[in-house]
């Protein structure tokens, strides 16, 4: 009420050129809708982290089924550039995520991309289950696994895959070496595939009973991933929820997992997570708040964590608990995307004092351009007492 009441009053100019001024040294914004715009930007923003994050890459689906509003939201993106409308700020802030301006997709890539996403996160559970990639071709419980899995050979093979996709079929151990066989399969092979049908499913059973015994055993389904006593545990946990996430995963394998109340959520572990809540608590000690900028140099993974964070818990995702523990520290779960791009550019204008002995940063300095220009503003607002109190008590405290 009082934001609309300070909007209303000025728009019919009754409202006293100090408050205005007062205001607008909070980076208070007088258009609603430009602030809506902006809210809703910054999520689009953490949500194009999260994808990386989990991908490796910016370049989504445009109409990715999980975020349809993502795709398109990075479309328009592309757009504004190419039309030279986009603003520099905004533009910077895309050009840290590592955003690729150039990316094109067109209906069939789209799908060839969400296609092949799918047959790897089954071969992620074919191997979690028998230690290997070896697919049979004519699997009989997914046929099209096996003759994908010939595909991506082949693809190597004439040096037509794309290096994303090798690398993440190295880093499972996928055999690139293929055997090819004009003839079809022979009766053996046949047999081996029936085989290999019932060794799954037998394995899928041996692994659900294991879980059974870690919840028992710890109270939680959280297995790390490359768990020391049982690592072909962890990453068939993973496995199961990401084909449950997709609804892939066989209704009587979901069946049997809810039966015993299974956590379907994907985010961090919990030792992981105490070890950032940590890391946060030595910040807060350290530099008097919670607001660890997204690309913090010192620990990139923390500033991600704490965004990750606000995001899962405006989605309602957030486990209470954790809510709690962040709130008991005075974590804001509100916080001034401005704000975190002036400690960014404090932060890195430490690290050039500690560098060179000053503060004076060239205008066009090479190295971070946008830094030149950031402390002539600071230099400038320190000097006509725009600045606030806390962000000048900051600045002199390093010598500006």
């Amino acid at each position: 009420r009082f934001v609309n009441s300070m909007r209303t009053q000025k728009s019919r100019g009754v409202l006293s050129e100090h408050r205005i001024k007062l205001l607008e040294q909070t980076g208070f914004k007088w258009n609603a809708q430009i602030t809506q715009n902006e809210e809703m930007w910054e999520e689009r923003c953490r949500q194009l982290l999260d994808y990386k994050d989990r991908y490796g890459h910016c370049n989504g689906p445009t109409q990715w089924k999980e975020n349809p509003q993502l795709g398109r939201w990075a479309l328009y993106q592309r757009q504004m550039k190419r039309s030279g409308k986009i603003h520099p700020q905004l533009e910077e802030k895309l050009n840290a995520l590592g955003f690729d301006w150039g990316f094109k997709i067109n209906l069939d890539s789209r799908r060839l991309h969400d296609t092949w996403s799918i047959r790897y996160d089954e071969l992620l559970e074919f191997r979690s289950l028998n230690n290997h990639c070896n697919v049979p071709a004519r699997w009989s419980e997914n046929p099209e696994l096996g003759g994908w899995v010939i595909r991506q050979r082949r693809l190597k093979k004439s040096s037509q895959i794309l290096l994303e996709r090798e690398k993440l079929l190295n880093e499972i151990g996928f055999t690139w070496q293929l055997v090819d066989r004009s003839e079809g399969p022979s009766g053996s092979e046949r047999i081996s595939s029936l085989e290999s049908s019932e060794r799954l499913a037998t394995s899928w059973k041996r692994m659900f009973d294991e879980l059974v015994c870690y919840r028992e055993a710890h109270g939680n389904f959280d297995v790390p991933v490359k768990w020391e006593a049982n690592p072909q545990l962890g990453m068939w946990t993973a496995a199961q929820r990401s084909l449950g996430k997709s609804g892939r995963l066989r209704p009587d394998r979901k069946q049997m997992l809810d039966g015993i109340d299974f956590d379907w959520r994907t985010e961090c572990r919990k030792e992981d997570w105490a070890i950032r809540l940590e890391q946060l608590r030595e910040y807060k000690e350290r530099l008097g708040d919670c607001n660890v900028p997204v690309r913090w140099p010192e620990n990139k993974q923390l500033g991600m964590w704490v965004a990750a964070q606000r995001t899962m818990r405006k989605s309602g995702k957030l486990q209470q608990n954790r809510e709690k523990l962040l709130s008991e520290i005075g974590f804001e779960w509100r916080v001034d995307s401005h704000n975190e791009e002036w400690v960014s550019r404090l932060d890195q204008l430490k690290a050039y004092r500690e560098r060179f002995g000053n503060c004076r940063v060239p205008m066009k300095w090479a190295e971070n351009p946008q830094l030149g220009a950031w402390v002539t503003n600071q230099r400038y607002r320190l000097n006509n007492g725009t600045l606030s109190p806390e962000r000048a008590r900051l600045l002199n405290e390093i010598g500006l």
